[in-house]
């Protein structure tokens, strides 16, 4: 609860098992856009009230020189493709892109600050679905509240190739469908042999760069390999983040996965878990 006469805060622990033996030591709490932490150079603070942005400048800024530059409201994705094959984009930055708004039905969801596990439940600045044959070389996304890519349900043979992301509120690809296709592999644990229209497949992540991710949704993986089979995802550069740098495979107990004869080899990962 807050209490503002008093200006204090009172929190207590999670509750639920297992996680409160954990947490009921040293419950984290963090503030942000706190007028009174404004003091040091290269900060900015959007005072709400007065409408304006304030920002302290560095040595050597100016006002009449200083450039910024900030996302449109709600604009969180940049480039969303459905359907689309045989195409290739080269040498192309993407970047300045909002957070976006959780999925669901969950009224709890339907702010920018829920957590789910690898940022499960947010999308990317550049989506590719039922996409086949799709290629992205030499292309980079930057400052975006979102993961960087998003390769998702039907997409066959689309390839990232020499690509960077860098300063994303999540992570910096997403490869896999939302769901396992057809629903009863989710209850079987044989080998996966079939496609289905929506199984996502056959994909490659190589040779890229992902770098200072998880700034808004520290939750947010690297590379989020969920329900994919039968990719490539090697020699990959992967540097600091605030979770995981691979995870291959998105589904609980021992329950039967899609996520079969993936090849994951030659990644240099380093600084997670800050």
């Amino acid at each position: 609860r807050i209490d503002s006469r008093a200006r204090s805060v009172t929190f207590e622990g999670v509750r639920w098992p297992p996680w409160n033996r954990y947490l009921a030591a040293e419950c984290p709490l963090r503030f942000e856009n706190l007028r009174s932490a404004f003091l040091r150079p290269g900060e900015w603070f959007c005072d709400d009230r007065a409408g304006r942005i304030l920002y302290r400048l560095r040595p050597g800024e100016t006002a009449a020189t200083l450039k910024a530059d900030a996302p449109a409201r709600k604009l969180s994705k940049l480039l969303a493709m459905n359907g689309t094959h045989d195409i290739v984009f080269e040498n192309l930055t993407f970047a300045y892109a909002d957070a976006p708004q959780a999925k669901g039905d969950d009224p709890k969801k339907h702010n920018q600050t829920w957590q789910s596990q690898s940022a499960g439940d947010y999308d990317a600045a550049v989506s590719v679905y039922r996409g086949e044959n799709v290629v992205f070389r030499d292309c980079r996304v930057e400052r975006s509240g979102n993961y960087g890519f998003r390769i998702g349900d039907g997409c066959r043979r689309v390839t990232l190739e020499r690509c960077e992301t860098f300063d994303t509120g999540a992570g910096g690809v997403w490869l896999g469908a939302d769901g396992l296709y057809p629903d009863r592999e989710h209850r079987s644990r044989r080998v996966i042999r079939e496609m289905y229209p929506e199984s996502c497949a056959s994909n490659v992540i190589a040779d890229c760069t992902f770098r200072m991710g998880g700034r808004f949704q520290p939750e947010g993986t690297a590379v989020f390999v969920t329900h994919a089979s039968d990719n490539l995802i090697t020699h990959n550069l992967i540097d600091d983040f605030y979770y995981s740098g691979i995870t291959v495979g998105y589904t609980w107990g021992y329950k039967g996965s899609v996520a079969q004869r993936n090849r994951i080899a030659y990644n240099r990962i380093s600084r997670l878990g800050q």
